[in-house]
């Protein structure tokens, strides 16, 4: 990627960061997120039936997989849509814009939003430094396959209606973990899905048990990865098969 490029992409990423601070749905979502772990912190600190180290396990579990299906679908999903409804990239293309360099930069900018609240969530819930560090840095590749599946979805999707179908698998991805964590029968699926991977790390991470070996869980976190990265990238060759097909009908 040349200098042109680059400059594109840190351009589109200002503007992607300042817009999600003044967006609505993303500071109701940044609420919404707030107001479960207030909940969640709750039932842990009141609980009486939890096992040695399962509350905190629980609350990273939280964080890795609430953030990324509430702000980073929303700036990947939801405003992709918004903006190929509205235009905005075959405007973009016309003044050079590749939508190679809009997708990597929505991606970076939902990257980094997503990361500045799953901190603010760690700060919300008490949870001690050692474990917030290691919350935020296993979240990154936790979060990448729901960030990545996002991206594909926005990329596939023409006007706004479409993503609301979109984001039920997207939300099932990052929450499922979440839920699976409070069933013994689901967990033994899901910890082969996207998530279940961070959710058995987090419990190791706590002393608790996990459902295969750290190694055999990175692996399958970077196959995962790979794989929702392999789907952004054909669905970026598609939409901007349509994308010229609209610049070359305008020209």
């Amino acid at each position: 990627m040349d200098q042109r490029g680059r400059s594109h992409i840190a351009a589109l990423m200002r503007r992607d960061v300042m817009d999600a601070v003044r967006n609505r749905t993303v500071l109701v979502m940044v609420a919404a997120s707030a107001a479960l772990g207030w909940v969640f912190r709750t039932i842990t600190v009141q609980g009486v039936r939890f096992e040695p180290g399962e509350p905190p396990a629980f609350l990273m579990t939280f964080v890795i997989g609430c953030a990324p299906a509430f702000v980073g679908c929303v700036m990947t999903l939801y405003v992709m849509a918004e903006e190929r409804e509205r235009g905005m990239y075959l405007t973009l293309a016309e003044a050079g814009v590749s939508l190679a360099e809009v997708a990597v930069a929505k991606l970076l900018s939902a990257l980094v939003a997503t990361l500045a609240v799953e901190g603010l969530l760690c700060l919300l819930l008490g949870l001690p430094m050692g474990l917030a560090v290691q919350a935020l840095l296993l979240s990154v590749p936790a979060m990448l396959p729901v960030l990545l599946a996002g991206l594909a979805f926005g990329l596939l999707a023409t006007e706004q209606m479409a993503s609301s179908v979109f984001a039920v698998p997207i939300t099932l991805m990052a929450t499922m973990p979440l839920i699976a964590f409070l069933s013994a029968g689901l967990r033994q699926v899901w910890w082969l899905m996207p998530g279940g991977q961070a959710a058995e790390l987090a419990r190791a991470l706590c002393g608790m048990e996990s459902a295969a070996s750290p190694a055999l869980l990175a692996g399958l976190m970077v196959a995962w990865v790979a794989a929702c990265g392999a789907f952004s990238f054909l669905a970026h060759r598609s939409a901007a098969a349509h994308l010229k097909e609209e610049l070359d009908r305008a020209l």
